[in-house]
């Protein structure tokens, strides 16, 4: 066995047994613009101090503080360890900063494609010599990613994994074209690289491959997006951490993220979302977090986040609502305090057989509850042409929002509202939706009902106190 590491240009031994590298495909297709050191083989466990021993031009030092000047790439299942004092193998090992180069030059990201990350009790940032600080740009910047995949014909999988626990990072991460989901330079993220949203493809990629990994008790800001995961496999827990003044999501797992449980965590400030699920995420369970003033909603299934489960949070201000479902069935929200975002809950395109219930909602800006289908196009909910049906509001207790309507359901059928307790309202609104059924609910006198464009409720609905 050959002690060494692959570096751009040749081997470069190493003081322990590293293997020969063996070549795997390249996820990125995009010029190389600074050296890459390569790390390979399923015997590899290396530290950056191993690594600036023999590479000091890659990795400098200054006390337990690092710099990392070249792009790292595990593959085949060689396993980077980047540990504070607590976790290191060693003294000599211990990282309590690591500075990832990141400048208009070049940067020098992390990347395990079929490898393992492991970084604890540390902190990692991206950093720029020239203003002896982070990078605060969006394009260009650092970032850590775990990328697993398969070559051509299917028949090798490549598997990464990463852990994160008791750490801060910061500053990483560029904007790209998330809304099409494929880039892999967000900031922190795991990702299945093979399947395009914009053209389809082979979604049985998701059942072949998976990336692994989990969150627990960190600090993470500053990125483009705070935590980010497509294609997440192993019921992966995102829990204790605060994520905040990221520049879009704070949490936000995507496609075929299965089985994930984000738990206990203070969300806020962020630019977007604090918490998003979106597209084929199964069994999302979301609770005890402290979701807050973030642009968007604070806790949002979107697209087929099919049977997610949200209780015991607390979401207040957040500034598109505290609660947001779009075009997903069976979701239940329950046990939750929503306090003064636009709405406590909306509920829209394609939202299937909801039930939110014993709920407290208070202050909102504009509704308790929004029921809408909106102009985004149907995809899971085609069939029905995408209006909202089926949901049940019961046992709420719902006060005080701004424009005095406890509830507006607009271009949905068949919605239940039953057995909650209003306050601070004057109306329920009704506006282009059938079989409303309205009954078993404590209203306020003078609470009107108000019935727009061929709007009707169900028979045994409840009157007005107007």
């Amino acid at each position: 066995m050959v002690r060494a590491v692959a570096a751009r240009g040749g081997m470069v031994p190493l003081p322990q047994d590293i293997g020969v590298p063996v070549p795997a495909p390249t996820p990125f297709s995009a010029p190389q613009r600074t050296p890459v050191l390569k790390l390979s083989s399923s015997t590899c466990r290396v530290t950056l101090e191993q690594i600036r021993l023999v590479l000091p031009d890659t990795v400098s030092k200054d006390g337990t503080e690092y710099t990392l000047n070249n792009k790292i790439w595990l593959r085949d299942g060689s396993i980077l360890e980047i540990h504070g004092a607590s976790k290191a193998s060693s003294p000599d090992a211990a990282v309590s900063l690591l500075k990832l180069k990141s400048d208009t030059t070049s940067s020098a990201p992390i990347i395990a494609w079929h490898g393992k990350l492991s970084i604890l009790d540390t902190a990692i940032t991206s950093w720029d010599a020239s203003l002896g600080g982070p990078d605060e740009r969006l394009e260009g910047r650092a970032y850590i990613a775990a990328l697993s995949g398969e070559n051509g014909a299917q028949t090798i999988v490549y598997t990464s994994r990463m852990d994160v626990e008791d750490s801060e990072i910061s500053f990483l991460g560029n904007e790209g074209d998330y809304h099409n989901d494929i880039d892999s330079d967000y900031g922190l993220l795991w990702k299945v690289q093979g399947y395009d949203d914009r053209y389809g493809g082979d979604l049985g990629i998701f059942d072949r491959v998976g990336v692994y990994g989990g969150l627990k008790r960190n600090s993470i800001h500053d990125n483009y997006i705070g935590a980010y995961c497509y294609g997440m496999k192993g019921d992966s827990n995102w829990t204790d951490n605060e994520i905040y003044d990221n520049y879009l999501n704070g949490m936000n797992p995507q496609d075929n993220s299965d089985g994930m449980t984000i738990s206990e965590n203070h969300v806020h400030d962020n630019g977007w979302h604090g918490i998003e699920f979106s597209k084929r995420c199964e069994r999302a369970v979301v609770h005890d977090n402290v979701v807050e003033d973030n642009a968007r909603a604070g806790i949002f299934f979107h697209r087929s986040t099919d049977y997610a489960e949200a209780y015991d949070n607390v979401c207040r201000r957040n500034l598109e609502g505290d609660f947001g479902i779009v075009e997903s069935t069976g979701v239940q929200v329950y046990g939750n305090v929503m306090e003064g975002g636009k709405y406590g809950i909306r509920l829209s395109l394609g939202a299937e057989e909801c039930d939110v219930y014993d709920n407290v909602m208070s202050d909102s800006t504009r509704y308790g509850v929004f029921f809408y289908r909106g102009s985004d196009e149907a995809e899971a909910s085609a069939d029905w042409d995408g209006r909202p049906r089926l949901n049940v509001i019961r046992n709420n207790t719902i006060s005080d929002p701004g424009e005095e309507k406890g509830i507006a359901v607009k271009e949905s059928d068949n919605t239940m509202i039953l057995d909650n307790k209003f306050s601070g309202i004057d109306t329920l609104r009704f506006d282009d939706s059938t079989e409303t059924l309205v009954t078993g609910n404590e209203l306020p006198d003078g609470v009107a009902f108000d019935l727009e464009n061929g709007a009707t409720l169900a028979d045994g609905s409840q009157p007005s106190t107007d």
